[in-house]
């Protein structure tokens, strides 16, 4: 193919293939000159390779605009002290790219290329900076507010312990009357207070089933309400037999009443004390007296008082004996769904407290418990044996080792009671 008379490069290119005497070099400037022909412009490399082609077979150099751009940029001849290529240098090898005035134009190339990449990145950079800035200042709101909800808390446990819980309820009475409930209670006494003002279709208050440790305060709590709802209080404990609710008529055909029907006939708040520990079979007899709204007693059927009030206490919910409390009976389903409402009543160290009114007895109580806990030891000190342990200190003149002997202490084996004092080996 001849190459066309107005394009210098195709020239030097078609006469560098012919002058140059090296046949790598012949076919290496061939190949320029079939890419250059080919309508496509030469890079920058492609150009620095034509024009030392060109240069060894002792031509002149043409270039393209583009070329011509890039060839200026890093060839051109800044100074003195610059190495020049010209068409007759040989091809310069690595260290001669590298020399000093090339490296520094290099540079400036490379730095202009990468001015908004840099850009870029640095607005990549401070938007990270920023999100940072915004995941750390959340993250030390989140801490703050974590660490004064901790404070807040052990504040308020501690000044609780300090300061033994009081209410001060009104209740208003059926009668319009109403009474004010002050000083230390049980906290589910609140609960238990508003439980009994709950009426269900037919207009009586649901059942309701308090379960706890011994001497955790149920009964009290019954008695307590009734007290303020300006009511009688009934009560009896476990049965064995359905006549001790139901009463019975003796042989002269008197019928003897019991707490149970009082409260049926004339209203009031009954409470059926340990019902866990009955006669499953017993309680079975009582059950139309529980969820009907008349029953039949002895003497005849008797309407129950729309102010009756059903309660009843048990150490367990009535599922059986446990580890703990293994006296306690298994009351059928019948008899426990009566009791729509249950109540969960445990011992309530801060309400104890106040009640055992002796801060270094309870101490000392709280530390026997603790040791018996340690040793898996099934033995409970409940809240009477602690009133009772404060009372003799403080009526009789009572060590702290004596109150223990004559009361928590008495029923436990010689090794156990030396585990409980802390004074085992």
């Amino acid at each position: 193919m001849t190459p066309n008379a107005n394009d210098p490069l195709a020239l030097e290119l078609a006469n560098a293939t012919m002058r140059l005497a090296n046949s790598r070099d012949k076919r290496f400037a061939q190949s320029l000159l079939d890419w250059h022909a080919s309508g496509k412009e030469l890079t920058a490399n492609q150009m620095y390779w034509a024009k030392t082609l060109i240069g060894r077979a002792g031509g002149s150099t043409a270039d393209t605009e583009f070329a011509k751009s890039v060839s200026d940029d890093i060839f051109a001849t800044e100074s003195a002290d610059q190495t020049t290529l010209t068409a007759a240098a040989e091809v310069p090898t690595t260290a001669d790219m590298l020399n000093l005035a090339n490296e520094a134009k290099l540079t400036q190339i490379i730095e202009r290329s990468l001015v908004p990449f840099q850009a870029a990145l640095a607005n990549q950079n401070d938007e990270r900076e920023n999100n940072l800035a915004r995941r750390q200042e959340n993250f030390n709101k989140n801490a703050v507010r974590s660490i004064a909800q901790v404070c807040v808390t052990e504040a308020l446990k501690r000044l609780d312990a300090r300061v033994p819980r009081t209410v001060n309820i009104i209740v208003k009475r059926a009668d319009g009357s109403s009474h004010t409930e002050t000083g230390p209670q049980h906290p589910q006494y609140e609960e238990l207070l508003r439980m009994v003002t709950l009426r269900k279709d037919d207009g009586y208050v649901p059942g309701i089933f308090l379960a706890g440790e011994r001497g955790s305060g149920k009964t009290t709590g019954c008695k307590n309400v009734a007290r303020a709802l300006g009511c009688k209080w009934y009560a009896n404990g476990a049965i064995s037999a359905d006549y001790q609710m139901l009463g019975f008529i003796d042989g002269s055909g008197s019928y003897h009443r019991t707490p149970f029907r009082d409260a049926y006939e004339f209203g009031g708040l009954y409470t059926f004390d340990e019902a866990d520990r009955s006669d499953s079979n017993a309680v079975l007899a009582v059950n139309p007296h529980l969820a009907n709204n008349e029953a039949a007693f002895p003497d005849g059927i008797v309407q129950r008082h729309k102010d009756c009030i059903i309660t009843a206490t048990g150490n367990t919910w009535g599922y059986g004996a446990t580890l703990e409390f293994s006296g306690a009976c298994k009351l059928d389903e019948a008899f426990l769904s009566r009791f729509e409402i249950k109540l969960p009543w445990d011992v309530d160290t801060n309400f104890e407290q106040k009640l055992v009114g002796n801060p270094d007895w309870y101490a000392h109580v709280q530390q026997a418990r603790q040791r018996i806990r340690n040793a898996g030891i099934k033995y409970t000190i409940d809240s009477r044996a602690a009133i009772a342990g404060s009372k003799m200190i403080t009526q009789l003149g009572y060590t702290h080792a004596q109150a223990a002997k004559q009361t928590y202490l008495a029923s436990l084996k010689p090794d156990q009671r030396k585990i409980v004092e802390g004074l085992a080996a």
